[in-house]
């Protein structure tokens, strides 16, 4: 007789104890919100652009708080994506790639991710460059201003350039313009992007200063976004 009051009382504990832990379920659940519905939520709400919301799974986050930024970084940690800044940390527009598994590559989805090295301000990337009969790898500023790649007139030779090879034309610069020595690489390659037959310009060393200069004439190529905060360039084929 007693064996059954205990039992019973382990019984009435035990349902005390379920119903204690289906509480704490549901005032942890309650608020949340599929995690496609919050992201597009934080996307209206603070004005960018969302792509790829229907490839996240149906998993339920807490509402968004605090900096925008970070939210998105923490919900998309398990996601392969790009994601475009229209200044340092303000999202212009986010596009959901799936779920992350592999790394990324332009042979298996036409996305390159690539680490930057920071420059004060700037970020800089290593570019294996092909001329007509040479081939150097060379580190590279990234200059989405710059309508050609950049290169000192000193790397001519290096690559296989010759006088019949290159054209004259001129550069606008800061300080004003300067002649430049026109040709073509035949291939330039970032990561598993590759682009071939791409303008370079060739100008004075001293009016460079030592800086080399990835610009449009590659870039053009893709979709751009430069991650700041992360240190990370990502290439999108067009």
């Amino acid at each position: 007789m007693k064996w059954g009051l205990s039992a019973r009382r382990v019984l009435a504990l035990g349902g005390v104890l379920i119903a204690s832990l289906t509480i704490s379920r549901l005032e942890a659940l309650e608020g949340q919100q599929p995690l496609n519905e919050a992201l597009e939520a934080l996307a209206h709400q603070t004005g960018f652009r969302i792509e790829g919301a229907d490839r996240l799974e149906p998993l339920m986050v807490q509402p968004p708080t605090g900096d925008p930024l970070r939210q998105v970084r923490r919900w998309l940690e398990g996601y392969n994506y790009t994601m475009t800044l229209a200044k340092p940390g303000v999202i212009e527009s986010v596009r959901i790639l799936g779920a992350r598994g592999a790394p990324l590559s332009r042979q298996s989805s036409g996305v390159t991710q690539v680490s930057t090295h920071r420059q004060g301000s700037h970020h800089e990337v290593e570019v294996r460059l092909t001329g007509p009969s040479g081939t150097k790898t060379l580190t590279l500023l990234i200059d989405t201003g710059a309508s050609l790649l950049v290169l000192p007139a000193s790397l001519e030779g290096a690559l296989g350039f010759t006088p019949e090879t290159l054209r004259s034309g001129t550069s606008q610069t800061a300080s004003g313009t300067e002649p430049v020595q026109i040709g073509r690489l035949s291939r330039v390659s970032l990561g598993h992007a590759e682009v071939a037959d791409v303008e370079v310009a060739f100008m004075a060393d001293d009016k460079l200063k030592g800086q080399q200069l990835l610009g449009m004439s590659f870039l053009r190529h893709f979709k751009v976004t430069l991650d700041d905060a992360a240190s990370e360039l990502i290439l999108m084929a067009q």
